[in-house]
């Protein structure tokens, strides 16, 4: 094939083979040829080759231009908004002009399955947060030069990530999960908020919303975290699916730590079966997930429920700005679910929510939740992070979840989440924050720099969190 650097004139294109597949188009669909000198008002830019090759049929859905570029070549060219399509012709170039409705099996094009579209130039190393090892994330991270990711698909992007969010689950990953079954070296945490910087072949067909330049949010999936992928770093690599366009007015850093912990506080909220006029505690209800939840519980027992929140005493005040009637201080009512008994056995409440996992406050929830009621948890909080405590947790959160009343069981229904980022749960909770409904809250009042990571989880382990701890990755 000749090289594209022949022809100088086609500056601005992004030039590469196409696969040769067979396409037909019915007699009735057939694309209007038009004659050799179209070629001018199409480009306007080449002379014309001579050769002969086999017949061509367009197969694009949308308006497209095709006429030879090079003998025996299959080529296209993407500028802009408007897609060109170089393709060959059984004799002298000559301009197609394929109209939408004119295709017989619009899903056989292939023309622009592996050609991505990139913001030029793009780095070839980037800044990220890896490990090689397990273990603590304060003490195996390394700050490092790795490469900028490719794109493994045609339906995936390339986002250059402004800000990431921690998480206890992204934590997990990197205490316990083995390299045996994952990519060395590892970047750490799956949530992130940034800009497309390049886009698969197939995605402006898939998914219309997504651009160059486009202000997005997501989430890696734990498969694609597995093979080494992380928000820590100043690009990431995802299938376009796993992103949502970002509403204006919505800030990067607050969308940044919306998927997971927000998705997660929909869903244990959901687990409540809340409805108007019922009265909900929520424990937690200061952390990543807890505030999220608190604010969602409040929209749905509305103003004539009553949503109580548990919260360290610092955080009293952060509650009841989040929509709590009523802030518990753990702090100063020890033991908790002592105090939960003596103050609102007597109506006992509707639902509880626990974002934290307080094993204590459901094994008492009899005290102060109503039967046949839930409590919807997060699961049961580690004692320390190591492997004979992540296994107790497991079993404890088993046996509350299976184990019947009659075989020394709490009677009561343990209502266990796993939260799981979607795209329904982004777009609702980011439509909260653009309208005013949800606030969203940053640890600290302000995203910490890249290099204070280590220290960052350290706070977020220990449970002294307000809010999201969120990473301002690059500018």
């Amino acid at each position: 094939m000749e090289s594209p650097a022949a022809h100088p004139r086609l500056g601005g294109c992004f030039l590469g083979r196409r696969p040769r597949r067979p396409h037909r188009a019915t007699t009735a669909r057939r694309a209007r040829i038009r004659s050799a000198s179209s070629l001018f008002f199409c480009a306007g830019l080449l002379r014309p080759p001579v050769h002969s090759g086999a017949p061509w049929r367009p197969a694009e859905a949308t308006v497209v231009f095709g006429f030879d570029l090079y003998p025996g070549s299959d080529t296209y060219c993407t500028e802009r908004q408007s897609t060109y399509v170089f393709s060959r012709h059984s004799q002298l170039p000559s301009v197609c002009v394929v109209e939408s409705g004119d295709i017989h099996s619009p899903s056989r094009c292939t023309a622009f399955e592996h050609r991505s579209v990139a913001m030029s130039p793009l780095p070839t190393s980037m800044r990220a947060w890896s490990h090689t090892v397990r273990g603590n994330p304060s003490r195996v991270l390394t700050l490092s030069t790795l490469p900028v990711p490719t794109l493994p698909t045609p339906t995936s992007v390339l986002v250059r990530v402004n800000y990431a969010a921690l998480s206890a689950g992204g934590a997990i990953m990197v205490y316990f999960a083995p390299f045996l079954f994952r990519k060395s070296p590892a970047v750490p945490e799956l949530d992130f908020a940034g800009s497309i910087a390049q886009l698969g072949g197939s995605v402006t067909s898939s998914h219309p919303g997504l651009s160059l330049g486009t202000r997005v949010v997501g989430s890696l999936t734990v498969p694609a975290h597995m093979g080494g992928s992380g928000a820590l770093a100043e690009y990431v690599a995802i299938e376009a699916e796993n992103v949502v366009p970002i509403p204006d007015g919505v800030p990067l850093e607050l969308a940044a730590g919306v998927p997971v912990s927000g998705c997660t506080a929909i869903e244990v909220v959901k687990a409540a079966q809340l409805k108007r006029g019922d009265a909900v505690l929520v424990n937690g209800a200061s952390g990543g997930v807890g505030h999220i939840a608190l604010q969602l519980a409040k929209l749905e027992v509305g103003e004539s429920g009553r949503a109580v929140s548990v919260t360290s005493r610092r955080n009293v005040d952060l509650a009841k700005s989040l929509g709590a009637d009523e802030a518990v201080d753990y702090e100063l009512h020890q033991p908790v679910a002592t105090y939960l008994k003596q103050n609102y056995a007597n109506p006992r409440f509707s639902a509880v929510v626990d974002a934290y996992g307080l094993e204590s406050m459901y094994t008492r929830s009899p005290d102060y939740l109503q039967p046949g009621r839930p409590y919807a948890t997060v699961g049961i909080a580690f004692s320390s992070f190591s492997w004979s405590s992540l296994l107790l947790s497991v079993y404890k959160m088993f046996k509350y979840k299976l184990l019947p009343t009659w075989l020394g069981g709490v009677p009561r229904q343990f209502a266990q989440v796993t939260g799981v980022s979607n795209r329904d749960g982004i777009n609702y909770l980011l439509g909260l924050v653009r309208d005013g409904k949800m606030k969203l809250v940053v640890d600290g009042g302000r995203p910490i720099a890249m290099e204070e990571v280590p220290e960052a989880f350290d706070l977020m382990l220990h449970k002294r969190a307000r809010g999201k701890i969120i990473v301002k990755i690059q500018d």
